[in-house]
């Protein structure tokens, strides 16, 4: 009798896969290294600086992370060495100088 639990998908079972496979993103959501002492991570809600183009115009801008995500999937935060993968997506919001009541948005 085997007691072994292996994959339900009768050609995984037979190559030997296991029924519950980490997919191969799974690396991306766990922080290699502290970002304290080790490799430097990007968080949600870190402020950054990015180059941004508009009306011919390029600019340095301040921004806010305000959403990583890895292969459509939400992570807190992912290191900087996989910042150029394909598969990573950051999103953010510029921020803008008020002084008085005057709003200055670039």
């Amino acid at each position: 009798m085997n007691t072994k639990s292996g994959s339900a998908d009768r050609t995984r079972r037979v190559a030997g896969a296991g029924k519950y496979e980490e997919s191969a993103s799974a690396e991306f959501h766990v922080i290699k290294g502290d970002p304290v002492l080790g490799e430097p991570a990007l968080f949600v809600n870190d402020p950054a600086v990015t180059v941004v183009r508009c009306a011919e115009c390029v600019f340095l801008a301040v921004i806010q992370v305000t959403q990583i995500t890895v292969d459509s999937l939400n992570a807190p935060s992912i290191i900087e060495s996989l910042l150029h993968d394909r598969r990573v997506c950051i999103r953010f919001q510029i921020l803008c100088e008020m002084i008085g009541r005057k709003t200055f948005l670039y």
